[in-house]
């Protein structure tokens, strides 16, 4: 089981090729499988280019499945952010008690996408 040192080494081994600037968002969300299954997922991290999430089972590379999550920042009209996304690589973390998926979306609107853009771009005070 990979704890967060392990991940960081990993992520800058480069088996990570998300562009963008990520940051961390943490919800519940659902994601729905290929099959129609439908499994509780948490977030872990977003970027314009996908999202992160920890689910209790590992998911196949390549796997195209659909993400249904509260927006990063709330917005008049905007409920729930829909997409779909490619699993790019799938790694167990007994720290977050889970395997942690990597989504690229593949299709997202692009009005959500800029609500994720602002939200990477927001900066905490204590920065």
């Amino acid at each position: 089981m990979m704890e967060a040192r392990e991940v960081s080494a990993w992520a800058g081994a480069g088996i990570d090729r998300r562009l963008g600037e990520r940051k961390k968002f943490r919800a519940p969300a659902l994601l729905r499988l290929p099959d129609r299954q439908v499994i509780e997922v948490r977030t872990f991290d977003i970027s314009v280019g996908g999202i992160g999430v920890v689910t209790p089972m590992n998911l196949r590379q390549d796997v195209v499945c659909d993400i249904r999550v509260r927006p990063p920042i709330l917005s008049e009209g905007m409920e729930v952010l829909l997409a779909r996304g490619r699993i790019a690589h799938s790694i167990l973390s007994g720290k977050e008690k889970g395997f942690l998926i990597g989504l690229e979306f593949v299709e997202i609107a692009s009005s959500m996408r800029e609500i994720i853009k602002q939200y990477v771009s927001i900066r905490h005070l204590s920065s």
